[in-house]
């Protein structure tokens, strides 16, 4: 027996090293009493899985909380294990799980979800699906394989890109990343169709089309035709362009608009529209009434423009202006009118009569338009009340005067 009081001391130490060490193996019992006993840390999307535990001595009691990329749902327990459901299951990504036993958490843990290896189908996008002709242009495809589960393949999946136009057909591989694969495809240089198609293994895609249009039109030139050179003010004028080609030699699209900018020997800016079919645009213009020379310039706004054209007119009035007055001078019939070939002018030519008084000041300036080549003007008593006129007559840009014209007062 140990009497000293030193060897109490050693005594009382190595007792309580026991104790310790008996209530640590106890603590590690308790913590360790459920585990794991499957754990995987990867499957494939659409297979059964169950998380089962050792352990298990009053597990009904027992809940795993669940979470993944379709939310959070709490599991109990069957037996000694906890099945995903199938919705869950079928799903890619991490999952995330957290045991509670007695509405305390024992244990947690994630594994991840792969996509089935099996390709079942294909998402195919193409855009734009209208291009311009030229290298700096490009649709571009963007393709998405997926599982029978609707999930995207893993990365580095092979992918292959089909396009045809005209008599080229162009084969390229391709391999997904972060789910996608996608590709542009440069337009040609000549207009047409292009038709697009991918494939991962034994899965393809419809057929997809890229119309290619012409690219911008260049400058261009403007000439025009008509059935004669009088200025008649009846025949028209047909201004036209040259075919409009892109740079690259295509024809540009039907529709493209072109304006067509005149400018009269006066001055004045006049305007006028066409649009092209099969690459050519024109437009009419009535010929004036008097002599002038027109100045044409067409243009694509912003785009391109044409050379600048002359197209003049000669008066096509022949002879001197023939009038006469009614018996009491009130009525005055201008015409009959010959035009070029001594025909009569059109109907509707414009014909202006202006009136002074005896002091040779402007009273007023009539219009009136011709039928079967005259022109008939009144004068009532009651607005022109004056003793005397004389008039000036105009048509076509030519002038007649007459002398002084005495009228009897009331």
């Amino acid at each position: 027996m140990i009497k000293t009081k030193s060897g109490y001391i050693v005594f009382a130490i190595a007792i309580v090293f026991v104790l310790l060490s008996f209530g640590l193996q106890q603590s590690d019992t308790r913590d360790t009493k459920i585990a794991l006993s499957n754990p995987q840390q990867e499957y494939v999307a659409g297979s059964a899985i169950a998380l089962s535990f050792t352990g298990t001595e009053g597990f009904n009691k027992a809940v795993m909380m669940v979470k993944s990329s379709y939310g959070s749902t709490v599991l109990q327990a069957k037996g000694n294990e906890f099945l995903l459901p199938d919705f869950m299951a079928a799903k890619t990504g991490q999952v995330h799980w957290y045991l509670f036993f007695d509405d305390e958490l024992k244990l947690q843990g994630n594994f991840t979800i792969v996509p089935n290896a099996v390709t079942t189908g294909i998402e195919t996008y193409l855009g734009p699906r209208t291009v311009n002709a030229g290298n700096e242009n490009y649709t571009m495809m963007v393709t998405i394989p997926h599982d029978a589960f609707d999930n995207p393949v893993a990365d580095s999946t092979a992918i292959t890109l089909k396009h045809q136009f005209r008599e080229s057909i162009n084969e390229e591989a391709l391999y997904t990343e972060n789910f996608i694969a996608f590709e542009r495809i440069t337009a040609p240089q000549k207009t047409g169709k292009m038709l697009l198609s991918s494939n991962c293994g034994t899965v393809a895609t419809r057929e997809f089309e890229a119309d290619v249009y012409a690219a911008l039109p260049v400058n261009f030139t403007i000439n025009f035709t008509r059935n004669h050179e009088y200025a008649d003010g009846n025949q028209l004028t047909t201004v036209y362009t040259s075919e409009l080609k892109d740079k690259y030699g295509n024809t540009v699209n039907d529709g493209t608009s072109v304006t067509f900018m005149i400018t009269t020997g006066g001055g004045n800016l006049l305007k006028t529209y066409g649009n092209t079919i099969n690459g050519i645009a024109q437009s009419k213009i009535p010929s004036p009434e008097r002599e002038d020379s027109y100045t044409i310039k067409a243009y694509i706004t912003g785009i391109a423009e044409s050379n600048e054209i002359t197209v003049s007119y000669k008066s096509a009035l022949k002879g001197e202006i023939k009038y006469t007055f009614s018996k009491d001078k009130r009525t005055i019939t201008v015409g009959p009118l010959q035009s070029f070939m001594k025909q009569l002018v059109p109907n509707g030519t414009t014909v202006s009569l202006k009136l002074y008084n005896k002091s040779g000041q402007e009273v007023s300036t009539i219009q009136e338009y011709t039928i079967n080549g005259k022109a008939v003007f009144s004068l009532s008593k009651g607005e022109y009340k004056g003793k005397a006129y004389s008039f000036e007559i105009s048509v076509m840009g030519h002038t007649q005067k007459t002398g002084l014209i005495q009228y009897e007062s009331e």
